[in-house]
């Protein structure tokens, strides 16, 4: 059971849920009429169901040796016993007791034993949900055209998010209420993060071992990328220990280019998903389904075959299985019941009614429950595989707190924390995704298999951690980092905290110094809040320069703007509020200044990612 989840009493699975059966024996010889009562105190409400007294069991004296036996059944249509009763939840999270009770006519107890059926309710906290509108842009790509692209994937996005405000909590075993967060974010250029500046090329070639890239090889480098920008998106703007999952809108012409064929839906990650923009909400929850696999999984932390074949001894993905069955209630608490109905784990059946099947349901619960945010070290980075040699290019690391990605243990694939004396402080395996896989329009399955794929894993950051390595088979250690408690500083000189700033042309430039205790070189990360900084975007990740042009929510006036330096191993941070007068002028200029800074943004961006900084 999950706290805050609106629950039916199921009656019998074999009669599809339509009643209850209550069965006994009794040697009494005198009937009583007596009612049947279901009840929890740990429910809300705690009266589950008290139906009328209509039924006629003999329970009286005088008794004989013999006994008869009595049934009662509640009918049970849709999920609840009839007369309509309404669903019931369990507010918080422990044991529970559901009672079944025979009463008699006046309310008094029958002598019937009631029947208690004991479980647990677990907490799930909110799931939280990022929707990125984003397209390939191109220098020469004209300003009309620009705007009628982010157009279309902005309302697609904002179409998914509202379908995933209102389904996902009916479908996956979340709160009924404020068991899902979304956010629209602002619309991304890709080309930046596509196409890096040579130097970074030639890094990453040097790191890997790879040497001259082929058109495969950069084409897996490319996807790679993008998976570590939103990944690594996530885990520096949302809140501690949120569980965050983002999703991708791209038109299909950008989806291909990213995924290198035509056809497909969408793919995923273990943190998020890619989809075009002409999807439906079943493709979104299917993406989402499988971003939470276990490290262990061959296919590398995606929920799919392996684990289905493991955990419930049936392969069904992208199967046409009618394997779907149970009670769906909707937010006005209105019932359906669904009988062999196709599961969400299927891509494309002309989008019939569908459900989510008991094997994917028990595997959310499971992995969806509540966990703590101790201080994490967020590990990131590429990895080359190819017949020669294994690979490996660490990207820069964050202190912050969070959620524990990975559990201490061997595995072929590890991070390794050492002390200064290179003593191992703790190894934490995880499996590399080397395999996409995917079904188009046309059903048909695509398989990618990788050379480059990226990773990104929260660890513990433990007391005496003075480097972190990366291993690959073999032992063989690929590429490390020195890693220290002394952390960088960041102090922003403009604007002054608390001042009232006028934007030009919808911007305000932030300027900001960093230093760094052991002298490395910093990069910079430029998130933005209009709402308190309860919600953060990312403007730029790991830039060198110490100043940059934020683009504000014409909307609101008041504002924060967070600057996270790096030096590639640890990290720091400072925030600054401002405020601004009430916007002016038509909301079209608005969108036009915002739209022509994101343009000139995403420029600058194209040198996020350079490698100067200190390594050891």
């Amino acid at each position: 059971m999950v706290a805050g989840r609106r629950t039916p009493v199921f009656g019998s699975k074999a009669e599809i849920h339509k009643a209850i059966i209550i069965t006994g024996k009794s040697n009494g010889t005198q009937r009583a009429t007596v009612s049947i009562k279901i009840t929890s105190d740990q429910a809300s409400p705690s009266t589950i169901y008290s139906g009328p007294a209509k039924y006629s069991i003999p329970i009286d004296p005088p008794c004989t040796e013999n006994s008869v036996d009595f049934l009662l059944l509640v009918d049970t249509p849709m999920g609840l016993p009839e007369p309509p009763a309404t669903p019931f939840q369990f507010p918080a999270k422990g044991p529970y007791e559901i009672h079944a009770q025979v009463l008699r006519e006046d309310g008094s107890k029958s002598g019937v034993a009631d029947i208690v059926v004991r479980g647990n309710v677990v907490e799930i906290p909110p799931l939280r949900v990022n929707y990125f509108p984003a397209y390939i842009g191109s220098t020469d790509m004209e300003f009309a055209r620009r705007l009628e692209i982010r157009g279309v994937v902005q309302r697609a996005a904002q179409a998914l998010r509202q379908a995933t405000d209102r389904d996902l909590p009916i479908f996956f075993p979340l709160k009924s209420t404020g068991g899902v967060v979304t956010t629209l974010r602002s619309t991304v250029d890709l080309n930046p993060v596509l196409n890096p500046p040579q130097t970074w090329g030639e890094w990453f070639s040097d790191k890997t071992r790879i040497g001259a890239l082929s058109a495969t090889q950069q084409h897996d480098l490319r996807m790679s990328r993008i998976n570590d920008y939103f990944t690594t998106g996530a885990a520096l703007t949302e809140p501690a220990g949120a569980q965050t999952r983002y999703i991708v809108v791209l038109q299909k012409p950008d989806l291909y280019a990213v995924w290198g064929s035509d056809g497909i839906n969408g793919f995923s990650n273990h943190k998020g998903a890619m989809v075009h923009s002409d999807v439906v909400f079943r493709t979104v929850a299917h993406e989402i389904a499988h971003t939470t696999g276990r490290t262990s999984d061959s296919e590398g932390w995606l929920f799919s075959r392996d684990e289905m074949q493991r955990d419930c001894s049936l392969n069904y993905h992208n199967e046409a299985m009618e394997i779907a069955h149970g009670v769906r209630i909707a937010a006005d608490n209105s019932r359906a019941i669904l009988k062999d109905q196709y599961h969400m784990m299927v891509s494309v059946v002309d989008n019939p009614p569908w459900w989510i099947s008991q094997c994917t349901y028990w595997h959310l619960v499971h992995r969806l429950q509540e966990r703590l945010d101790p201080p994490v070290i967020q590990v990131r980075g590429h990895l080359s595989r190819t017949e020669s040699a294994n690979g490996a290019a660490l990207l820069p690391s964050y202190r912050m707190d969070g959620v524990i990605d990975l559990n201490e243990g061997p595995g072929e694939w590890a991070i390794l924390l050492k002390d200064d004396g290179g003593n191992l402080l703790g190894s934490f395996p995880f499996t590399p995704t080397w395999r996409l896989e995917t079904h188009g329009d046309d059903q048909v399955l695509q398989v990618r298999d990788l050379v480059i794929t990226s990773f990104g894993y929260q660890v513990p950051d433990l007391p005496g951690t003075a480097r972190i390595e990366i291993q690959g088979p073999g032992n063989q250690v690929l590429d490390s980092i020195a890693y220290t408690a002394a952390a960088p500083s960041v102090r922003v000189s403009a604007p002054a905290a608390g001042s009232t700033v006028e934007p030009v042309d919808g911007a305000v430039n932030i300027q900001w110094s960093g230093s760094d205790p052991d002298g490395g070189d910093l990069l910079y990360t430029v998130l933005y809040s209009s709402d308190g900084g309860e919600n953060w975007s990312m403007l730029s990740l790991e830039g060198e320069a110490t100043e940059f042009a934020v683009t504000l929510d014409p909307e609101e006036t008041d504002h924060v703007v967070k600057v996270v330096a790096t030096d590639g191993a640890n990290s720091g941070q400072a925030e600054v509020t401002f405020t601004t007068k009430p916007a002016g002028g038509s909301g079209f200029s608005a969108m036009i200044i915002a739209l022509a800074a994101l343009v000139v943004l995403g420029a600058v961006g194209g040198g996020f990612f350079l490698m100067k900084k200190r390594r050891a």
